[in-house]
């Protein structure tokens, strides 16, 4: 667990060392709440991350709410509908999470938003479903061509590690499936325990070494 792979235009291997200073920002926000866009952008700059699920029920929202309040959150949190705005503060940079429902539609909102300017793009799945990846992968990454973004904003796969998903050591595997629809994005993966706030801290800090 907590380990991360990526694909460039040099494949990486990487593996989490280090915890980093993660805190909750209390300016005009709580732990964990949700804010209009329209509300979060008077907030200031903006490190923007825009989160899809690879599928619906992946853990989209425990993923940030555990990271916001640095402590697990994975039970009895609402299925997200439509879009959703959180917020926190990090090395004191702001992050927005906008965290799109995983159907069809989230895709859409996200196709009809991308001029808002993602920094990244992370997909939370549970399960690696082949037909499903790619499916997910190819839909992204085209938006990402049409947009000019290739190569520009990260795209990073992100698996919930539970036991009972038995997608740990399945990094090489995901590598191999995306090396074939690889199409000039930096995309990365890792396998992380969504009730290990160390690791999710490494992801993030990860995330912004490779911004």
């Amino acid at each position: 667990m907590g380990a991360t792979q990526g694909i460039t235009q040099k494949r990486i291997s990487l593996r989490y060392q280090k915890s980093l200073d993660v805190k909750s920002t209390n300016e005009n926000l709580t732990n964990c709440k949700s804010v209009s866009s329209q509300d979060s952008i008077k907030l200031g700059s903006f490190y923007k991350i825009a989160v899809l699920g690879m599928n619906t029920a992946v853990g989209k929202t425990a993923f940030i709410c555990s990271l916001i309040n640095q402590i697990p959150m994975v039970s009895n949190l609402p299925q997200t509908i439509g879009l959703d705005v959180k917020c926190m503060l990090y090395q004191q940079q702001k992050i927005q999470f906008w965290e799109f429902d995983s159907s069809e539609g989230g895709l859409l909102d996200l196709e009809n938003r991308i001029n808002d300017s993602f920094n990244c793009i992370m997909i939370i799945f549970e399960q690696f479903d082949v037909s499903l990846f790619k499916k997910r992968i190819v839909q992204v990454q085209k938006l990402c061509n049409e947009n000019k973004m290739t190569g520009k904003v990260p795209i990073h796969l992100i698996g919930n590690d539970r036991l009972d998903m038995k997608i740990s050591g399945k990094e090489n595997e995901i590598q191999r499936m995306i090396s074939t629809i690889y199409d000039g994005n930096r995309i990365f993966v890792h396998i992380v325990d969504f009730t290990q706030i160390k690791e999710l801290n490494n992801l993030l800090q990860f995330v912004f070494k490779e911004k």
